[in-house]
């Protein structure tokens, strides 16, 4: 009688958190499919805003480059990026832009966002806590978006075509490797996401529920 009932005890338990984790999956998939849809509509303004943060934190590096973010005509999927040399200008004094390039502002910024955001809207939490989560976390992800677009940048001012920028022997493979992991590959933006999420949604009293249920013994 003790085994069948310890059994249906931890079955029971297995349940539960089964159907918790599912419907967590389920919430965070349809938020996740909710705001990814809505880029059709609102997916200009955030580039918009995009930009302007962009140029406010990049727009000058040095004493001679010029870094100018601007809303693509054709899609609002992309932000163009150009880079000017302060010292060369043609012959009405405009700056002749040195390279331009296209960001992809949707694919390469905001799924991360979005992504973080249907991960704590689907966390079963109080709504404060929830609200000051999305709050601190829509600053964390977007200053990580910051970093990787650092990266970039950097890398672009180092490059032949710009030229402004010379780094040193340690530090150029050091970038380039950097851009790989970080600009490059989507899997470690994705991880920085969830740590968001788990870092503002839960808390210690969390875990330790969470560890204690998980591992307390079967009645008997």
């Amino acid at each position: 009688m003790g085994n069948a009932g310890s059994t249906a005890d931890e079955t029971g338990l297995t349940l539960i958190w089964t159907r918790k984790v599912v419907s967590f999956l389920c919430v965070c998939a349809l938020v996740y499919a909710l705001l990814m849809g809505l880029w059709l509509i609102g997916g200009a303004v955030y580039s918009r805003l995009y930009s302007a943060g962009a140029n406010r934190l990049f727009g000058s590096f040095g004493a001679r480059a010029v870094v100018y973010f601007s809303q693509s005509r054709d899609t609002g999927d992309e932000v163009k990026i150009a880079f000017y040399d302060r010292q060369r200008v043609d012959g009405h004094g405009r700056p002749i832009p040195l390279l331009r390039i296209a960001h992809d502002v949707h694919y390469g910024v905001y799924i991360y966002v979005a992504f973080m955001i249907a991960l704590i809207v689907a966390t079963p939490i109080p709504r404060r806590r929830r609200a000051w989560a999305l709050f601190w976390g829509l600053i964390a992800i977007h200053a990580f978006m910051a970093f990787r677009l650092t990266l970039l940048i950097v890398q672009l001012l180092n490059s032949e075509q710009v030229a402004l920028l010379a780094l040193n022997w340690f530090w150029r493979p050091v970038l380039l490797l950097s851009v790989q992991v970080f600009t490059v590959n989507i899997l470690p933006s994705f991880i920085v996401a969830i740590f968001i999420w788990a870092l503002l949604s839960f808390r210690r009293g969390d875990w330790l529920a969470i560890i204690k249920q998980q591992g307390a013994p079967a009645k008997t």
